[in-house]
């Protein structure tokens, strides 16, 4: 599976090199130019839903594939000018979120707080209530639209839950009849959870500070995660303060033991801690507190901290990614109203129309980066414009890389086709000299073998005539003639 996966973020990283095109100018000539084409991302064209693709990519759950591609200079600037486009209705949805939380606490604030009887205090509560009960109801039905855009993958998110809390929760503080001793803890977790869920809408801000708030939100789950991993040392701990200081002051009941002793973590209170309580052993009690003070203040917090550090560094590698599949989700939630046709047909035409003319990202993007930046006419920051700069220069270098292993490649073939060539034409020479001795003596030796027979015949008809015996002379043969008919 890995190899698929990798072979995929291949092909796609090779696709979006593909659409970052350069003119036949040096990049630092004034008249180079840089295209962007955007038509891979937004296939179906302006008129339609652009970040279709994106969502696709953040929903084949591989981190890998994901972290590669969305850091690509394609993805990046058109995520940017797709903000650009859509940051109005993130300050509208801001503005109703404002809304939401100031009215949630100026209520209870004006019941639990104030707590004044006067005709100022009594019309701002209803207006406020009023206003709570509109802005919960907008911020409801957007959220029931994305619902049924993410179906389970909604409930997998922790913000998910803290929205549901906190809308639930001011809808009692709407309808609940104040004061009331219950509502006064509904309240004042409702508005925790609001001022809560406007830091998480502050995140999807696209800059240092949506980075700052994943990191602590990051930090924060990694915290709890070791706490949890801890939490017996540290209820051990509250048993044995309780047990020890027989139920008295700070360690009465379980809960305030809990909390004394989470405290303890970072503040002692050595001094009034035993010497307020009577009847208690001070060796005992002071080598409890004396382990506590190794394992839980110096131990465990140090391991909080190291853990809190290598965190940030991790997440600086990582962040920018995780900023942009956060950015990825947000615009596509914007995108499902812009481009909702039910909501267009309530509103009036020029409204839709403006709307038709902010929400859509051109197909292609030209950048100069030969010119100085405030000659240029593209939106781009400047490290985004650097980011397709350096993409192109490794492109070229890799371009340029893979012609010289070509021609080495080349030039090794062509010397050993050069030496192939000299050492047939070597053989051909040495078999043509051969093919010429060795037909020079087979010429040689058949004149011979004719004259040996020549001599017998002359000898035969001559004893014949003659009528007496005759010695045939011998006549040898030339050896290398010999050695040939041998052969």
């Amino acid at each position: 599976m890995f190899i698929v996966y990798y072979i995929l973020l291949r092909f796609c990283k090779k696709i979006f090199d593909g659409c970052i095109e350069v003119n036949e100018y040096q990049l630092n000539s004034p008249k180079c130019e840089v295209k962007l084409k955007y038509d891979i991302l937004q296939p179906l064209g302006p008129d339609r839903k652009q970040l279709r693709v994106l969502d696709s990519l953040l929903n084949c759950g591989k981190n890998v594939v994901q972290e590669k591609l969305l850091l690509h200079p394609l993805v990046e600037t058109f995520l940017f000018l797709k903000w650009r486009k859509l940051r109005v209705f993130f300050f509208l949805m801001m503005a109703l979120y404002i809304t939401f939380t100031a009215s949630l606490t100026t209520m209870a604030m004006s019941f639990y707080v104030l707590k004044s009887e006067s005709t100022i205090v009594k019309t701002c509560v209803a207006g406020c209530r009023l206003t709570l009960c509109i802005s919960l109801t907008l911020i409801t039905l957007q959220e029931l639209l994305q619902v049924a855009r993410m179906q389970r993958y909604y409930f997998k998110d922790l913000e998910s839950w803290v929205k549901w809390s906190s809308f639930l929760l001011s809808m009692l503080v709407v309808v609940g009849h104040h004061p009331a001793d219950w509502l006064v803890h509904v309240s004042a977790i409702a508005v925790l959870l609001s001022w809560l869920e406007l830091l998480f809408l502050l995140s999807r801000w696209p800059s240092s500070l949506g980075f700052y708030i994943l990191m602590f939100f990051t930090v924060a789950k990694n915290v709890l995660r070791v706490m949890a991993t801890f939490f017996f040392v540290i209820l051990g701990f509250m048993f044995a303060f309780m047990i020890h200081f027989r139920a008295t002051g700070q360690f009465s009941d379980w809960w305030r033991s809990f909390a004394k002793v989470m405290v303890m973590a970072i503040e002692f209170e050595y001094e009034t801690m035993f010497e307020d309580v009577k009847g208690v052993d001070a060796i005992v009690g002071r080598g409890i507190f004396l382990s506590f003070m190794v394992l839980v203040a110096i131990v465990l917090m140090n391991l909080l901290v190291g853990l809190a550090v290598s965190d940030i560094a991790i997440l600086e590698k990582k962040g920018r990614a995780q900023r942009l599949a956060k950015q990825i989700d947000f615009l596509s939630m914007l995108e499902m109203f812009v481009y909702n046709r039910s909501l267009f047909s309530c509103c009036p035409k020029k409204v839709i129309e403006s709307i038709k003319k902010c929400r859509a990202v051109e197909c292609d993007l030209k950048i100069e980066p030969g010119r100085p930046s405030h000659k240029s006419r593209h939106p781009l920051t400047e490290s985004l414009k650097q980011s397709v700069i350096n993409n192109i220069i490794e492109r070229k270098k890799k371009t340029d890389e893979d012609s010289c292993e070509d021609s080495e490649d080349e030039s090794g073939q062509t010397s050993t086709a050069d030496v192939k060539a000299q050492v047939e034409s070597e053989v051909g020479k040495n078999v043509a000299q051969k093919d010429t001795v060795t037909d020079q003596q087979v010429n040689s030796c058949f004149q011979q073998i004719m004259n040996q027979l020549s001599l017998l015949r002359h000898e035969i008809e001559s004893m014949k005539s003659k009528g007496q015996p005759q010695t045939v002379p011998y006549v040898p043969f030339d050896n290398q003639s010999s050695g040939i008919l041998r052969t």
